[in-house]
């Protein structure tokens, strides 16, 4: 019975004050009174004291951790394929932009070969035509020239001295016409027997594809099995890269037949010129003939003009751009499937084997730096991780040397946003820094993290049971002569088992604690 009164004293005591506290316009509700009669139907428990005493208080949290390289980086391709080779596996040591996997490239080689045979027909096909512009353009300088000096010799009166110049200009251009004629002619043969060649082997190509044809029995592609269309379609490629090599030589041996014929007509033009030269030189000149000159003078200024305004056909520079941009699209597609180690480091995870199926952008090696490490805690909770924030300093035991406390610094935040090192996944790791000192330390060794957020060598305290908190107030119930009393108190630091008590009481005060009203 007297626990009952107690219990129903400290309440209407604690009603009172609450009571006190609030403005005179506002009474006490009324709805406080079934409270109260509610408490004595049933029976309150033991009450309990608690002394004020003296002593630490220490705020902190505790968490484990273990050690984790700091450069931390997952590669990937960027394609989707299935793996052909792995070159590394877990813990060997690579160096930055070695080799470490590709996928199976399929027919990308081939068409890369291909492509680049286009290009350089393309290409040879342009060098013709600058050649062949070339050529214009030094047949018409020399017609030019030609013409001004038939003009300048019909200007001028004959003499020994110029008959004998045209006929040596004469011999000379024989002899050159011979030499032209026999130099094309043996790279036109040349350029002819590597037609033949060229049409020979297609030939056999086409005669090794109908081989494999009849040895597969004439079934059809989707019938055979893997080896026999693998087979069939190596030959059905060497018939292609056959007939590239084929229309490739048939191409450099129209230009040698177009060479040969420009060639033989210069130099057959030199002859004639210098027949003339010899003729007009043995020939007293004319007005009519002088006036010819003039005007042969003058169309052979306007070839000139013309063959040097001669340009590629935009066209062709249209297939060659065409040509490039279908390589550089086929060696993107090669490149994108092989990886590379991002720096020099140690393989720490291999994801997949050769023959799996890898997806674009998923994870296939890890790769880390085992020479720079830092600490991770993977397990943290809300509300311990809203007390921390990035440069927050703590301490650090780690289990290889527990005798010893490191200072550590808080670096990163756990984060759902994707991390720079990673590129395909968050990283929702809390990351601290530590200088190891010499210490020997590796990956995955477990530490103790200590993060002191307040600490009082000297202070009041009682525990957080003896604590009443209401509407924004914290008071106890101090016992005193009469009976328990409301004292309002200014907390400090707070633990889950001491609360520093800043002002209303003395060390060594009695406090009474009701559990029932906790």
């Amino acid at each position: 019975m007297r626990l009952l009164q107690t219990s129903m004293l400290m309440l209407v005591s604690l009603t009172l004050a609450l009571a006190a506290c609030s403005a005179p316009s506002a009474p006490p509700p009324v709805a406080s009174i079934p409270t109260i009669v509610a408490l004595t139907a049933t029976p309150s428990a033991p009450e309990l004291t608690y002394q004020v005493q003296r002593g630490e208080i220490v705020d902190l949290l505790e968490l484990r951790g273990r050690v984790a390289a700091a450069v931390d980086q997952d590669v990937f391709f960027t394609e989707q394929g299935y793996i052909k080779q792995l070159l590394v596996k877990r813990n060997d040591v690579v160096a930055s932009g070695q080799l470490l996997a590709e996928l199976d490239l399929g027919e990308l080689p081939d068409q890369l070969t291909r492509a680049q045979a286009d290009l350089a027909t393309l290409r040879r096909q342009v060098s013709s035509t600058r050649q062949q512009r070339s050529y214009s353009v030094e047949l018409a300088r020399l017609s030019l020239q030609n013409a001004q000096d038939r003009l300048v010799r019909l200007q001028t009166p004959a003499n020994a001295v110029a008959i004998q110049s045209a006929q040596d200009a004469i011999e000379r251009a024989r002899i050159s016409l011979e030499n032209t004629r026999n130099n094309s002619s043996a790279a036109k043969t040349d350029a002819k027997l590597a037609v033949e060649r060229a049409t020979i082997a297609v030939r056999n190509r086409q005669d090794e594809y109908s081989r494999v044809v009849w040895e597969n029995g004439n079934r059809p592609l989707e019938q055979l099995n893997g080896e026999e269309r693998l087979r069939q379609e190596q030959a059905e490629r060497g018939i292609a890269d056959a007939q590239t090599v084929l229309r490739q030589t048939e191409i450099s041996y129209d230009l040698a037949v177009q060479n040969e014929q420009n060639a033989v007509a210069l130099a057959e033009r030199d002859v004639k010129e210098g027949e003339r030269a010899l003729v007009e030189a043995q020939k007293p000149p004319e007005a009519f003939d002088l006036r010819e000159a003039e005007r042969a003078v003058q169309q052979a200024r306007v070839t000139l003009n013309q063959a040097n305004a001669n340009s590629e056909s935009p066209e062709m520079s249209g297939r060659i751009e065409t040509a490039q941009q279908s390589i550089a699209e086929i060696q993107q597609q090669i490149d994108s499937a092989k990886i590379y180690a991002p720096f020099d480091g140690v393989v720490a995870e291999v994801g997949v084997k050769p023959g799996d199926l890898a997806e674009a952008y998923a994870p296939v090696i890890n790769v880390i730096d085992p020479d720079r490490l830092t600490l991770v805690v993977a397990e943290i909770s809300s509300d311990d991780l809203a007390r921390l924030g990035a440069g927050q300093k703590l301490e650090i035991n780690f289990d290889r040397y527990p005798s010893e406390t490191v200072a550590g610094v808080v670096e990163q935040l756990p984060s759902d946003q994707v991390s720079a090192g990673s590129l395909v996944r968050p990283d929702r790791l809390l990351r601290i820094g530590f200088s190891s000192a010499g210490r020997k330390l590796e990956v995955g060794d477990p530490a103790l993290v200590t993060v002191v957020f307040g600490r009082e060598p000297n202070a009041l305290w009682l525990p957080n049971q003896a604590i009443y908190r209401f509407d924004q107030r914290t008071f106890v119930m101090l016992q005193a002569d009469g009976g328990p009393r409301p004292v309002d108190i200014t907390t400090g630091i707070s633990t889950p088992d001491r609360v520093e008590i800043r002002s209303g009481l003395r060390e060594g005060d009695i406090v009474v604690a009701d559990p029932s009203l906790q």
